[in-house]
C-alpha cells in the first residue's frame, strides 16, 4: 500500500508536521507500506540543511525528540519530493536539501495522488 503525505506547515511553528512526520514514520514500519512524502509552502524547510525558525510559543528545542529531518531520514521506504515553485520563493536551491529530497512539481504530486492508495493533508 501507497500513503501519500501532503504537508503545508513550517517545521517548527506548531506541533502538525512534526505529528505528520511521526505518523508516516510509524506507518512505515508496517509491512508493505510505501510512504511519499510532498512539501508545500514553508513545510519545505523540512527537508533543507538550514531550516528556518520561528519564533512563537512553540519551543522546538525543547518539545521535539526528532527533528523533521531525523524523522524523514529515518522512515523506511519513504520517497520525498518537496515543491520547486515553493523552494524557490524561500530561497532554497535544492543543493540545500538533504539527500532524501528532491525537488518536485505540480505533475509529479498529481502523478503520487492519482496512484496512492491513500492521501492524507497536514
Amino acid at each position: 500500500m501507497t500513503i501519500l503525505f501532503i504537508i503545508n506547515e513550517h517545521p517548527f511553528g506548531n506541533e502538525r508536521t512534526w505529528n505528520a512526520l511521526r505518523l508516516a514514520r510509524r506507518m512505515s514500519q508496517r509491512d508493505n507500506i510505501e510512504i511519499r512524502l510532498f512539501f508545500f509552502s514553508d513545510s519545505v524547510f523540512c527537508a533543507s540543511e538550514k531550516p528556518e525558525f520561528k519564533s512563537g510559543a512553540y519551543d522546538a528545542e525543547r518539545n521535539l525528540t526528532y527533528s523533521p529531518a531525523e524523522l524523514i531520514s529515518t522512515t523506511r521506504n519513504a520517497e520525498v519530493l518537496v515543491c520547486g515553485t515553493c523552494c524557490k520563493t524561500r530561497g532554497v536551491a535544492e543543493s540545500d536539501l538533504h539527500d532524501f529530497a528532491s525537488i518536485g512539481s505540480l505533475d509529479s504530486l498529481s502523478d503520487w495522488i492519482t496512484d496512492s492508495n491513500r492521501v492524507i493533508t497536514y
